[in-house]
């Protein structure tokens, strides 16, 4: 695209709790804005938790986003043994450790949960054996839904 890309140095977990990354992806998007946003698992779930509290990203990829905590994803067990990134108790625990055990139902653990309709142009991809399959079809539906008249 001949677009520049620029990958910000956060701070990570454990030694840095939420909101830390939150806070510091928001700082950089707003020095960089307008711009768009890549998030990959758990960095989907902090590219849409960015998305969802500014205003200033033009277009969003999740690939394949870290969205429910909530327990409406059914396909994270079944999908396990074909994961080549990690198993259902290992992203529980990375999204654990990245959220600080935050409630299944707060919207930086779920942002399936939260209101979608200022989201920017989104882009969604997963493969069929993802771990977080579900997660990606229900953003999706998700989605769908907000923009539809």
């Amino acid at each position: 695209t001949g677009r520049a890309v620029f990958v910000p140095d956060y701070p990570l977990a454990p030694e840095h709790q939420w909101p830390a990354r939150l806070n510091t992806a928001l700082t950089v998007i707003d020095a960089l804005s307008p711009c768009d946003l890549v998030g990959d698992r758990t960095g989907g779930n902090l590219a849409l938790n960015v998305a969802l509290n500014e205003g200033l990203i033009g277009r969003l990829a999740v690939l394949p986003p870290n969205t429910d905590r909530s327990g409406q994803s059914t396909k994270r067990t079944h999908n396990t043994p074909h994961d080549l990134m990690n198993d259902d108790v290992q992203d529980r625990k990375l999204a654990n450790m990245a959220l600080v055990h935050r409630p299944n139902n707060d919207p930086a653990a779920s942002p399936l949960l939260t209101d979608l309709s200022r989201l920017p142009p989104l882009f969604i991809t997963a493969t069929t054996t993802e771990v977080l399959l579900d997660n990606s079809l229900l953003l999706t539906l998700q989605a769908t839904r907000r923009a539809s008249p």
